[in-house]
């Protein structure tokens, strides 16, 4: 400051100006020792000092507009160590883009009381003093007792999750894990501790999948966050799984110990909006949570959770013991112009009182495990081979049917039957299998790859028919249908339901299912409308040149003794 910045009246004046409060408080601020940044409402930079600029290596102009998350990322430190204890200044890691480790600060957020914008924010940053608490290498990656993830990486990732969940509509969940009688381990010595902590974060690790987040937070507890796909039932899998990874006893000196976990869980944006805020939410379902034992925080979820389980553990005792209480019933399928009946589908039914009789499709495909679809299968089959073998042998009218079965597309996979694959399973049935159609759904049709078409090649050799079920439900590609050895499909119920219309039946009433009939008719194939209740959908199947229907007009599911009287009484010929 000289005499060089004078006043437009020449003499002192200049000097004058040059001491005024205000621009020596200007001066301060722009060569002083600390960072400082002016922030409007949504984070974006107002002003900037020349420090804050070295800081982030650009200029006041480059500066001016853009946001402060997308120049220097703030990363809170631990509650219990960072926090400040006096003032308004946070212990913080400050990482300036191009850093190459994180530097340790003290912020202060102050917000002016006179300025013409609202929600203006000053932040100052200073070098935190020698003693703060951390290492001026960063704050740790990594837990140093498990090895995990640390928890203000944790944090973060919750954090990032949330924010990708917001854009995509998904869920995420965080489950919060404490190790119960944690009383046992004292008189164990700190290494055995630690190596007993150590065991639990490698076995909770192994347990979730790869892309779980999981962290040790301290004071016997760990973190895990669960991505796409969120769902109750996910979500009790998991914590079923990490309860029973506990079932092995740890190794922590003499004798071995058996521990367990409870387990809290909270899903966002449900139970909280932030991730501190889902992060208590975990908190207090986990008070709920008794040893060995997981808990949501709306408890409603896990008692439908656990009406659920019970009904799979029922499902499971009956494919082990599929003869006392499965059985397959036959549902009719009429030719639509002769009215004859051509075949019968296949369905197995599950007699569990006091409900009564229920289909198997629905549950399997929610809740069953990929070897219980299988095994049901297997199980289907052989059925309707022994039943159809029956029929044969007393020269029944029924053995002229053709069965069709609804198939889990996993039995086209390798090892589905101990091993062996599906035409060899059906070729080791020793008869001719002419009879036999075995349908796919289409929504399985995508996932058929050249190693499938093959295995389904080789079991049309044997005389199997090919078939997609469920057509017109969902999106669907007609070539990829026409490379696969297919031969017939059938209409889904949604794709009938919509040609009811009223009174006559107009080509609007039935425009789609009449499109789609007629490409199938291009590629050969044989077509079946499902859900045909009402008069109205047979006469647009029988417009759309559909040759069989199958539904409530046509003929209920029934067992093999009734199907042999109602064939008797009216099946073969029209009424």
């Amino acid at each position: 400051m000289t005499g060089n910045s004078v006043g437009p009246q020449g003499g002192g004046g200049g000097a004058n100006l040059v001491r005024h409060p205000a621009a020596i408080a200007r001066l301060v601020a722009d060569k002083g020792p600390m960072a400082s940044v002016l922030l409007d409402h949504a984070a974006r930079i107002l002003w900037s000092n020349e420090r804050f600029q070295r800081l982030a290596e650009a200029s006041a102009d480059d500066l001016r507009g853009q946001r402060l998350a997308d120049l220097l990322q703030l990363l809170p430190g631990m509650p219990d160590e960072s926090r400040a204890q006096e003032g308004d200044w946070q212990c913080v890691w400050l990482t300036p883009g191009g850093a190459k480790a994180p530097r340790l600060v003290l912020m202060s957020e102050t917000r002016p009381a006179s300025t013409e914008e609202e929600d203006v924010r000053l932040l100052t940053f200073i070098d935190a003093p020698a003693g703060s608490g951390r290492s001026a290498a960063g704050p740790a990656l990594a837990d140093p007792q498990t090895g995990l993830t640390s928890r203000w990486v944790f944090e973060d990732r919750v954090g990032h999750a949330l924010e990708r969940a917001d854009r995509s509509g998904q869920k995420v969940a965080v489950l919060l894990m404490r190790l119960g009688h944690a009383d046992r381990l004292q008189g164990r010595g700190e290494a055995a501790v630690q190596l007993l902590l150590q065991q639990i974060s490698r076995r909770l690790s192994g347990t979730l999948r790869a892309e779980d987040s999981v962290a040790y937070l301290g004071n016997y507890r760990w973190g895990a966050m669960l991505e796409h796909p969120v769902s109750p039932d996910r979500l009790q899998m998991a914590a079923l799984r990490c309860l029973e990874a506990m079932e092995a006893p740890l190794a922590s000196g003499t004798p071995p110990l058996l521990m367990t976990l409870s387990i809290g869980i909270a899903i966002y944006p449900t139970d909280g909006e932030a991730p501190a805020e889902l992060l208590d939410a975990a908190e207090q379902a986990l008070g709920h949570a008794e040893p060995g034992r997981w808990a949501f925080l709306d408890r409603r979820l896990r008692r439908q959770l656990d009406r659920r389980l019970a009904l799979r553990a029922s499902l499971q005792e009956a494919l082990l013991a599929p003869e006392r209480h499965l059985e397959v019933v036959y549902r009719p399928q009429r030719q639509t112009k002769a009215w004859r009946c051509l075949g019968v589908e296949g369905l197995v039914r599950w007699q569990r009182p006091p409900r009564g009789g229920q289909d198997l499709a629905g549950l399997l495909a929610q809740m069953a495990e990929p070897e219980e679809g299988v095994r049901l299968g297997r199980w289907a089959i052989e059925q309707a081979a022994w039943q159809h073998q029956q029929w044969r042998a007393q020269r029944s009218l029924l053995a002229e049917l053709d069965i069709t079965l609804a198939i889990d597309a996993r039995l086209l996979t390798q090892t589905a039957f101990g091993g062996r694959t599906l035409d060899r399973f059906l070729a080791e049935l020793q008869m001719p299998l002419d009879w036999l159609t075995l349908q796919v759904d289409s929504q399985s049709l995508e996932a058929l790859s050249s190693e499938h078409s093959l295995l389904l090649r080789r079991i049309a050799r044997l005389g199997v028919r090919l078939s997609v079920g469920n057509l017109g439900g969902s999106a669907v590609s007609l070539q990829h249908l026409a490379r696969l050895p297919i031969t017939a499909v059938t209409l889904s119920r949604q794709l009938v339901e919509r040609s009811r219309g009223r009174g006559q039946v107009e080509p609007s009433d039935y425009r789609m299912l009449d499109a789609l009939a007629a490409s199938l008719q291009r590629l050969g194939l044989a077509m079946t409308a499902d859900g045909v209740d009402m008069p109205k959908q047979l006469e647009a199947a029988c417009l759309a040149g559909v040759e069989r229907v199958q539904g409530r007009l046509v003929g209920s599911a029934m067992s093999a003794e009734a199907l042999q009287r109602w064939l008797s009484g009216r099946g073969v010929e029209a009424p």
